[in-house]
C-alpha cells in the first residue's frame, strides 16, 4: 500500500477523488458551523390543560411558571395557537406531594370538548442554538 505523503508536488498532482472528498467535507462542516452560528431555535415544556367554559387550565409547579408567562405559542395536536394568560391563582399547596403551584387560565381560538384533558406544548425563550450549547456546557452554578 503507497502512503501518501502531502508535499507540494503531491497535493498539486492529486486526483479528483480526493479533491471533491475535501470540499464535499469543508462544505459540510462550513454548513454545520453555519446552521450552530445563526439559527435559532426555541425552547419547549410540556403541559396537560383541561379545557372548560372556553378556558384553558393548566396546574403547574412555580418553577416552571416562566415558560407560560413568557411563551410565545403554545402548540395542540400539530396545531400552533397563539394564546393570552387570562387569569393566574393565588398560590396553592399540595397536600400529598407539598409542593406550590399555581393555575393557569389561558384563552385560544379554538373550542373543544368540555372537561376535554389536552396535552399541549408551549414554546418560548427563542435563541441561537451557539448560545444554548455554551450555556449547556459552561453552566455557571
Amino acid at each position: 500500500m503507497k502512503s501518501i505523503k502531502f508535499n507540494y508536488y503531491n497535493l498539486m498532482n492529486n486526483s479528483p477523488k480526493y479533491c471533491f472528498l475535501l470540499l464535499f467535507i469543508i462544505l459540510l462542516e462550513f454548513t454545520f458551523f453555519s446552521y450552530v452560528l445563526f439559527i435559532k431555535v426555541y425552547s419547549k415544556k410540556t403541559y396537560y390543560a383541561i379545557y372548560q367554559d372556553n378556558y384553558l387550565y393548566i396546574d403547574t409547579n412555580i418553577d416552571n411558571t416562566d415558560a407560560i408567562n413568557h411563551g410565545d405559542y403554545l402548540q395542540i395536536n400539530n396545531k400552533i395557537y397563539k394564546y393570552q394568560i387570562n387569569n393566574i391563582s393565588e398560590l396553592k399547596i399540595d397536600e400529598v406531594r407539598l409542593i406550590n403551584y399555581q393555575t393557569y387560565e389561558l384563552v385560544i381560538n379554538d373550542t373543544f370538548k368540555q372537561n376535554e384533558i389536552i396535552k399541549i406544548t408551549i414554546y418560548y425563550n427563542k435563541e441561537r442554538i451557539m448560545d444554548k450549547l455554551c450555556r449547556l456546557f459552561f453552566r455557571k452554578e
